[in-house]
């Protein structure tokens, strides 16, 4: 049994010394511990974890706290192998180290990074490799456009757009029927004279909201009955009504729309950063992960793999006497995060069913019997609604698209999130106190907690095999031995409704999920509150209040929560555990290895699910695109609506309701669609429309640095008294559209120099390129402004730059500490190339010293743009 040392003398001496408070990065307890396991682990099979490793430490979300990066570049410049024969990097070509007196970043990271990548496309795609040489290129691996030509009216069936306008009006408000007629009397009769709203009533409007609802996708209403023997030993049959969209013309109806279309990946892809001579290889949508590339390969080169990702788990409404429904959300996986991760939007998240709730019943609920007769109604339910996908993943399914192509399309679940709750329903396992708990694995249940062992792979065919079997045993009338042969193997006697779909393995599907295993599990429930009463105890009332104070002077940044109080903290939702977690500091050191004391235990489940989260990552994507969070955005939206039902029949009223939203916004797509087009004829082509685009002067001059405009013919020799009677607008917010190292996305940072930013002050940190691109520069961003001199317009920063007092690789955690000067220097804001993160290190000047760390674990673009060479290993 594996434990965590006890840490309350060090903890002492650490918080007395003052360095735990720098807070910025993945877990402290549990970071370590995981790492100890993959150390052990890669020595097992160095060449396939490493690369495992490589993603997992710069390619996969930063909402996985697996290993302190320190460690992670550490491992990766040990471990990290060349693929095939690609020969080592010569000593020569590796960078050189930065001294502790320079001022500036090497001059080797240059603004454009010495790597490029590389798409291995799937034989049935029959398409080349490709190597994107440049980060500007488009790395869009996604169909071209269709030829579609807008309808004349987009908002039809509507009379006119303001009858369209005006039902999505009171569709996204839930405005009751009688609310909707009192406001349309009032814009007829009241308000204006003459109203382009053509309808009259909510009768009327209903009806034309039905008739914009696609018949095939809409919900159909279906029974499904369950029956078991209650206590008494009498027979009890039930019947639900269940409201279910066929999955199957819902896909077929996404490929047929012109818009969504475009953005379908049909075929897998093996992606690689390389850099130099290596070849790493990353995993992030879908398509990039191994089962796609496996099922590929079994359905053969003439289908199309269609993997659906599926989200189930109860949610209460709390205003209606705790009602409680069970709603099914699903995605498409060949779209784009983008589109397919929005929450109710077009190609987003859309509600498949709802699995009708079975209340417990005093007498019976802990009766076995009982039990399995709520898993079996809860695999009916599945069942119906895989039903219109049973024939599609055996055979395929034949759609013609909307690029007019005829393609077989295997409509698979291959991906089902939800909490371990959920995931045991799914899977028919016997749950936390059986023999074997994980749905994944055959992990005995005294060993959850040792992460160095593994466990042979739960498969749908063996547990339909010990189904049958123990079938077979209740048949001939030997019901104990059916039992005991279930129980060996913690499975239920319910038949699995995965077990009707060819590649679909519910074992394989259900996912590591970041916010109920690890933020609100096993970091959120267990390791911090042992982490809090450890300090707690080594600190003493008189110094546990230092640790606020210095949460509290972290830095704002748009991925991080910005919490005033953590020890205090008693009742937190999963995304704040998320935002703690972020904030990592040296303390992780201090749990530096196992021993028999005794502070928590980890025997339990979600400990051992970390086990599985590397393959999960590895086999499926990025763990960002199966998060349970994004299912759980989609509950808000149901419960705003549950008030517009009369809260008994509720699911017939939601399931139209949601049906309503889906042909609106399907409408609504079209109607911009038809406005950008239209708007498009009177846009001149030399306007750039692309949004990320900067702004651009014309005709520029070269920029030189301001004191050097005075050398020029200004017709005074008192430049700058004359300078400073040139009027100024300041601003207080830049915005810096940059594309990311990482993936070579377009994205945005928001730059801010307030002074007084939601109460306050907040002037954010910047790294700029100077130099001709040559080097990297930070500093603090102070103020923004535009003025007009000579003839033309300045957008000017007045920067605070940092000098460099230790380089990355001489500091314990990883990252280069800067000091700010005192002297500012005036640069024009298009050298600024994004937002950087300094935290304070809280040495060297008092609690508000002038010394920083130079955060690189915000993303993975800002690694790169600092510790590429770290990265890979060179």
């Amino acid at each position: 049994m594996a434990h965590i040392k006890s840490i309350e003398k060090p903890v002492f001496t650490f918080i007395k010394n003052k360095s735990v408070c720098y807070l910025a990065g993945a877990s402290s307890l549990v970071t370590y511990y995981y790492r100890t396991v993959q150390q052990i682990q890669l020595e097992r099979n160095q060449a396939l974890l490493s690369l495992q490793l490589a993603a997992s430490a710069k390619h996969l979300p930063v909402d996985q706290p697996l290993q302190t990066v320190q460690n992670c570049r550490s491992d990766l410049q040990s471990r990290i192998a060349p693929i095939g024969t690609l020969p080592d990097i010569p000593a020569s070509s590796q960078s050189a180290q930065m001294s502790a007196s320079d001022t500036s970043l090497s001059t080797d990271q240059v603004m454009e990074p010495d790597y490029h990548i590389r798409f291995e496309y799937h034989p049935a795609s029959k398409q080349p490799p490709r190597l994107y040489s440049s980060y500007q290129e488009s790395l869009s691996t996604t169909s071209e456009p269709v030829d579609y030509e807008v309808p004349s009216k987009p908002y039809s069936p509507f009379t006119t757009q303001a009858d369209f306008d005006f039902a999505e009006f009171v569709t996204e408000h839930r405005l009751s029927s009688s609310a909707i007629n009192d406001l349309l009397k009032r814009l007829h009769t009241v308000w204006a004279n003459d109203v382009l709203v053509t309808v009259e009533t909510a009768a009327e409007l209903d009806q034309f909201v039905k008739d914009s609802i696609e018949p095939d996708i809409e919900f159909k209403e279906t029974h499904v009955q369950s029956s078991y023997q209650a206590a008494s030993g009498k027979p009890v049959t039930e019947e639900h009504a269940v409201f279910v969209r066929s999955i199957r013309d819902w896909v077929a109806s996404a490929v047929k729309d012109p818009i969504l279309f475009p953005h379908f990946q049909w075929y897998p892809i093996r992606k690689y950063h390389v850099f130099k001579d290596r070849h790493i290889q990353f995993v992030d949508e879908p398509w990039s992960g191994t089962d796609w590339w496996e099922d590929q390969d079994a359905i053969g080169n003439e289908g199309c793999v269609v993997p659906i990702m599926l989200y189930s788990d109860k949610t209460t409404v709390s205003s209606f006497n705790g009602r409680t429904f069970h709603p099914v959300i699903a995605r498409i996986g060949n779209l784009p995060a983008s589109i397919r991760n929005s929450r109710g939007a077009h190609g987003g998240g859309t509600l498949i069913a709802y699995i009708p709730q079975l209340y417990d019943v005093e007498e019976e609920k802990s009766s076995a019997e009982f039990i399995n007769h709520k898993r079996q109604l809860y695999h009916q339910v599945l069942l119906t609604i895989f039903a219109s996908i049973i024939d599609s993943a055996k055979v395929g399914y034949k759609v013609i698209c909307a690029d007019s192509m005829l393609r077989t399309l295997f409509i698979l679940i291959k991906f089902a999130s939800g909490d371990y709750e959920e995931q045991v329903d799914l899977t028919l396992v016997r749950g936390i106190n059986s023999l074997f708990p994980c749905p994944v694995c055959l992990v005995p249940r005294n060993a959850l907690s040792d992460l160095t062992m593994q466990y042979p792979s739960r498969t749908a065919r063996q547990s339909r095999t010990i189904y049958q079997e123990a079938e077979s045993y209740k048949r001939s009338g030997e019901n104990g031995k059916a039992e005991e042969v279930l129980k060996a193997h913690s499975l239920r006697a319910v038949f699995n409704a995965f077990w009707h779909l060819k590649h679909s393995d519910p074992h394989r599907a259900v996912c590591f999920d970041i916010i109920h295993f690890l933020d609100g599990g096993l970091w959120g429930r267990h390791a911090w509150p042992e982490l809090i009463r450890c300090i707690r105890q080594a600190a003493g009332g008189e110094n546990i209040t230092v640790i606020d104070d210095r949460f509290s002077l972290l830095p704002s940044w748009p991925s991080l929560d910005h919490l005033e109080k953590v020890v205090d903290l008693t009742f937190v939702d999963s995304r704040t555990h998320f935002s703690i977690i972020k904030a990592r500091d040296e303390f992780a050191r201090l749990i530096t290895d196992l021993s028999e004391n005794v502070l928590k235990e980890f025997n339990f489940p979600k400990m051992h699910y970390l086990t599985h989260l590397l393959d999960h990552m590895w086999r499926k994507c990025a763990s960002r695109h199966y998060n349970t969070i994004l299912g759980e955005g989609m509950h808000v939206l149901m419960k705003a609506a549950f008030p517009q039902t009369n809260a008994k029949e509720f699911e017939a009223q939601m399931a139209f309701h949601f049906d309503s939203l889906t042909a609106l916004r399907r409408i609504r797509r079209t109607v911009d669609l038809y406005n950008q087009a239209t708007e498009a004829d009177h846009i001149s082509s030399t306007e750039n429309s692309n949004p990320l685009t900067a702004p651009r002067l014309e005709a520029p001059d070269k920029p030189v640095p301001i004191h050097a405009v005075s050398a020029f013919n200004t017709g005074s020799a008192d430049f700058y008294s004359q300078l400073c009677r040139f009027l100024i607008t300041p601003f207080k917010r830049l915005r810096v559209p940059y594309t990311s190292y990482d993936n070579w996305t377009p994205n945005i940072d928001l730059i801010h120099a307030h002074p007084l930013f939601h109460g306050k002050p907040r002037y954010d940190a910047v790294l700029l390129a100077l130099d001709g691109h040559a080097k990297l520069v930070l500093g603090r961003l102070r103020l923004l402004f535009r003025c007009h001199a000579l003839g033309r317009v300045w957008d000017v920063a007045f920067i605070q730059p940092a000098d460099v007092i230790r380089p990355a690789n001489g500091v314990d955690i990883g990252m280069t500490i800067v000091k700010e000067r005192e002297e500012a220097e005036f640069v024009l804001t298009s050298s600024i190339r994004r937002a950087a993160f300094f935290s304070p290190t809280f040495e060297g000047g008092g609690i508000d010293g002038p010394e920083y760390f130079v955060n690189d674990l915000v993303d993975y673009d800002m690694i790169l743009r600092l510790d590429p060479h770290y990265v890979y290993g060179t």
